[in-house]
């Protein structure tokens, strides 16, 4: 091409000064920009999209969430309960937490062991918590079970209990001839 340059040993075409091949240069790293810019604008416009539809889709959560918050109040209201028991944005502070869950927690973790023990003992005096601390088998799945359970261990051990002249099976008549004879 031509000869070296003195900025940063450069080519500098023949007939160009060194003023006229850097503006050449700056011309050509203008055009090599725009190009890349250009590629890449598709992309630009598919986020420009996908944050329109975020922002669509979070106002649209946004109104369902109050819509339903004005549902609750209504019902609220209608049962006479206040309304400042449900804050729109925590609307889990005020749940009693401890009261609903500590105490019968603990005793439905007991009544687990005792199911997985098939413990009759433990059943009773984990039945007997449990009912002190307010489970039903109509609140509490575990409690409805442990209370099946220790139904089924005392069955168990009442059968087991039988006389053992009399078989689970045997006819109650055979029974009774030899005790007779």
């Amino acid at each position: 091409e031509g000869e070296e340059g003195e900025e940063g040993n450069l080519p500098i075409p023949d007939g160009l000064t060194p003023t006229e091949a850097g503006l050449l240069r700056w011309v050509r790293a203008v055009v090599d920009q725009v190009e890349a810019a250009s590629q890449v604008e598709p992309y630009r416009l598919r986020v420009r999209e996908k944050e329109r539809q975020l922002a669509r889709m979070s106002r649209e959560q946004a109104r369902t969430v109050e819509e339903e918050h004005e549902k609750v109040l209504k019902a609220a209201e209608e049962r006479g309960i206040p309304s400042s028991l449900f804050p729109l944005e925590r609307p889990w502070s005020l749940f009693p937490w401890y009261e609903q869950l500590g105490p019968r927690a603990s005793c439905e973790e007991s009544l687990r062991l005792a199911i997985g023990l098939r413990d009759l003992e433990r059943l009773g005096r984990y039945l007997e918590l449990g009912e002190e601390r307010g489970l039903t088998k109509h609140n509490s799945r575990i409690y409805y079970e442990a209370a099946e359970l220790r139904g089924l261990l005392e069955a168990e051990g009442a059968a087991s209990a039988r006389p053992g002249a009399v078989g689970l099976h045997d006819d109650a008549s055979r029974a009774e001839s030899p005790a007779g004879a």
